[in-house]
């Protein structure tokens, strides 16, 4: 009989007792061995960073729920922080602010969409726009705008900024 065998990332400051659990729901699927990982390594081996040079490499993983971040030296973590603000919390800025500003209503995959299309945290040399849809919020009839790559900046820089000073937090404790 096949048993597969599974590598799961899980996030740094996850409690022995959160790893037992993950352990035991992925093992009730008949798994043959289970390799837990942590996710700032895993996001470093997957962008081809050697990981086991004796020099450290700060590592962030912004992620739907958490964003992850530590300095990896000697194929192991020195120091690691996970906090939550992650693309879900981005989204939201998003959604805030094309209610606001347009009066309209879009969802989370809209937002996404917008995210990923225009979505910078630094301004851009060259104005770029993408058109989002939603439903009106005074009319309740559907209508679209275009929002730029500066009005997306507009909206993300508080997030952002907020995991800026979380990457400095580590770096001082480094």
């Amino acid at each position: 009989v096949f048993m597969p065998r599974v590598v799961v990332s899980v996030p740094c400051q996850m409690t022995e007792v959160q790893r037992r659990s993950v352990v035991d729901s992925i093992s009730a699927t008949g798994v043959r061995k289970i390799c837990l990982i942590e996710e700032p390594i895993a996001a470093a081996m997957g962008a081809g960073v050697n990981i086991a040079e004796p020099h450290g490499c700060l590592v962030v993983d912004i992620g739907g729920g958490t964003t992850d971040m530590a300095v990896i030296s000697l194929s192991g973590i020195a120091i690691s922080k996970t906090i939550p603000i992650s693309g879900d919390v981005f989204d939201d800025a998003i959604i805030k602010y094309v209610r606001f500003k347009y009066n309209l209503l879009i969802g989370k995959r809209m937002a996404e969409e917008a995210k990923m299309a225009v979505g910078s945290g630094y301004p851009r040399t060259e104005l770029i726009k993408h058109r989002i849809k939603g439903r009106n919020v005074i009319t309740g009839l559907p209508q679209y705008a275009d929002i730029t790559s500066d009005e997306m900046l507009e909206c993300l820089l508080e997030p952002a900024m907020k995991i800026t000073q979380e990457i400095q937090r580590v770096l001082q404790s480094t």
